[in-house]
C-alpha cells in the first residue's frame, strides 16, 4: 500500500510541473499604448499571440515614458520582445532602457 501511495505522489508531482508551465505563455511582447491621459506608454504582456497580447495589454496599467504609471485607454502597437522594434526612436529607447 505504500508503494502505491508514493508511486501515485511522484507521478503527480512530476505532472504539476507541466500543467504550471502550460498556464503562462511563453511569447514574450511589448505593446505601446494610449493612456487615459492621451499620453504613449508601454506594457509588457505575455501572451500566445500578438492578437492575445493586445487584448492583455487594454485592461492593464502602462508605464509612460516620464516613468508614470497609469491606466490603458488604447493599444497602439505590440510587438515580439525582444526581437521587435518600434519604428519611434525615442519609444524603442525607452523599451530598451527598461529593466528586465
Amino acid at each position: 500500500m505504500k508503494n502505491i501511495i508514493a508511486a501515485v505522489s511522484i507521478g503527480v508531482a512530476l505532472l504539476l510541473p507541466v500543467g504550471a508551465a502550460s498556464a503562462f505563455p511563453e511569447n514574450e511582447f511589448v505593446c505601446a499604448v494610449e493612456t487615459m491621459s492621451e499620453q504613449t506608454a508601454v506594457v509588457m504582456v505575455q501572451a500566445h499571440d500578438e492578437a492575445g497580447a493586445v487584448e492583455v495589454a487594454g485592461g492593464g496599467v502602462a508605464t509612460r515614458l516620464d516613468g508614470v504609471k497609469e491606466q490603458v485607454k488604447t493599444v497602439l502597437q505590440c510587438i515580439d520582445f525582444p526581437q521587435g522594434r518600434f519604428q519611434d526612436p525615442k519609444l524603442q529607447a525607452f523599451v530598451d532602457a527598461m529593466p528586465r
